[in-house]
């Protein structure tokens, strides 16, 4: 499979789930667009990114080749431990279980994501889903520093007023004529501004 299709997918496959309300970029988003008065629109707006995402993602898919690995067929020739790898086995469903558990929490009940994450690792720890060592060495600590850097950067950007100012300066470039269908093209609806 070629490297560009494969970050064609992958990148548009991430950012299709990206504004989800239960994602913690969506409810980021979510928060932000109530601060400024705009509410009820989470579900059209990710819809919306969704199908946009997922057109962009199925045209790299047919333009670049993806088609062609149908007619591919895949032969291992491992033996023992992995091929045993394929198996679903027990602490898979479990794993499924406490994520289907994760999302219906945060859609039905408002849990905070990010505390059921952590409720959820800890019930993955009491069944003996991983080993605690493996699993904590297996994080991807680079891309969680990350996100934690740029989620106190964004807070310190808020205390110190610069979202304002980042605001008002693009406010004084934005018209009723550039800014109603952007707002109609990303949420799906008309606000008859």
């Amino acid at each position: 499979m070629s490297a560009f299709l494969m970050t064609i997918m992958v990148a548009n496959g991430a950012q299709a789930g990206s504004l989800s309300p239960i994602a913690p970029t969506g409810i980021i988003v979510s928060t932000s667009l109530a601060d400024i008065g705009i509410t009820g629109v989470e579900w059209p707006t990710y819809f919306n990114v969704l199908i946009a995402h997922t057109a962009v993602a199925v045209a790299g898919y047919f333009v670049f080749g993806g088609w062609r690995l149908f007619r591919r067929r895949y032969a291992s020739q491992a033996g023992g431990e992995e091929a045993a790898l394929g198996r679903f086995e027990r602490a898979h469903w479990i794993t499924l279980a406490v994520i289907a558990a994760l999302v219906a929490a945060v859609m039905l009940f408002k849990i905070n994501v990010g505390m059921g994450a952590f409720a959820g690792a800890i019930l993955l720890s009491l069944f003996r889903v991983a080993a605690g060592g493996d699993a904590v060495r297996q994080i991807p600590w680079g891309p969680i520093l990350m996100v934690c850097g740029v989620t106190v950067l964004v807070a310190l950007v808020e205390k110190t007023h610069g979202m304002e100012l980042f605001t008002g300066l693009l406010g004084r470039f934005s018209t009723r004529e550039t800014v109603t269908p952007m707002i109609a093209f990303v949420t799906g609806i008309n606000l008859g501004l």
